[in-house]
């Protein structure tokens, strides 16, 4: 059958097969049998992949669901959506490297390390460099224009799987960056310079705001009907907002390291010896050149756990 090049002659037969050795139960002579089937089903597989990857790169409609009778009359469950995920899962891996590829290069440009090591991939991202924004923006903007695409061409081809396909596509692609977000609550670097520590909060709030721009987007994508498959969209939700996760858990931390480095920048006079030695007059006028400053960080961590 597989010779004769017929996929759906050869779905039917291993269906065929398959009900059979089902209805048979588990019989220790059959076992030759069902190993037979798993060797068919695999042949299958690799026989069916190549063409509907070349459907889908074609954005072939009629050969799309041409592949995918075949592997539904086989009976092979999720055979189809599997594959349909690794085509073009890999295709927005590729939008990720590229968003890396970028925001490295523009990151070298300033950076005063060795030529060699600003050239060496990362090994992962971390949500507190202050390069992640920007490769969070170009590839969500990238990734929703793919996705934007790709929802119209499901609706035509293949209606039923559209929000389902859409919303394990985004989960499986973000569950598989290389390199991956690092959202590690135990490594948030505790910078020693007050710019520094300052530019880790910032940096870990406009991550949230990349995170939620995109998610809002992918929302408006899957949620046009009553369709989108709820345990899917949340898989896909919850990897889009690591960065929100990652600040909300991470918060606290960032902002005392943040109060802690503004508090370390108001002139409080050199007091390591004590204040035995100063006058009355000199501890009035240092409290009323740090009052503005203390007030002043008060006032801006209120805001910053109001936001």
């Amino acid at each position: 059958l597989f010779a004769g090049g017929d996929l759906l002659a050869v779905a039917d037969a291993i269906s065929t097969l398959r009900e059979d050795l089902n209805a048979l139960g588990e019989i220790k002579e059959l076992d030759p049998h069902r190993e037979a089937l798993n060797a068919a089903d695999k042949k299958l597989e690799e026989t069916a992949t190549p063409k509907l990857a070349k459907a889908l790169e074609e954005k072939n409609v009629e050969a799309t669901n041409a592949t995918r009778r075949v592997f539904e009359r086989a009976g092979c469950t999720g055979a189809f959506e599997q594959r349909y995920l690794k085509v073009r899962g890999d295709e927005v891996l590729q939008l990720w490297t590229e968003a890396v590829r970028v925001a490295s290069s523009e990151t070298a440009k300033s950076d005063d390390r060795d030529p060699l090591v600003r050239t060496l991939p990362p090994t992962s991202i971390s949500l507190t460099d202050e390069a992640t924004p920007r490769l969070l923006a170009y590839f969500f903007e990238r990734c929703g224009e793919m996705l934007r695409s790709e929802a119209a061409w499901l609706t035509n081809a293949l209606p039923d799987l559209r929000d389902l396909l859409l919303s394990d596509l985004v989960a499986y692609a973000l569950e598989n960056l290389k390199p991956p977000m690092s959202a590690d609550t135990q490594l948030i670097p505790m910078s020693p310079s007050r710019s520094s520590r300052k530019a880790n909060l910032m940096t870990a709030k406009q991550n949230t705001v990349e995170a939620s721009k995109f998610a809002r987007s992918l929302c408006a994508i899957l949620f046009r009907d009553a369709n989108a498959d709820p345990e899917s969209t949340a898989r896909a939700l919850f990897q889009v907002l690591r960065p929100t996760f990652f600040f909300v858990r991470n918060a606290s931390t960032l902002e005392s390291d943040f109060a802690r480095a503004e508090v370390s920048a108001i002139p409080l006079g050199n007091s390591s010896g004590g204040l035995g030695d100063l006058t009355l007059i000199e501890c009035a006028r240092r409290i009323e050149v740090a009052t503005p400053g203390i007030l002043n960080v008060a006032d801006m961590v209120v805001q910053h756990c109001t936001e």
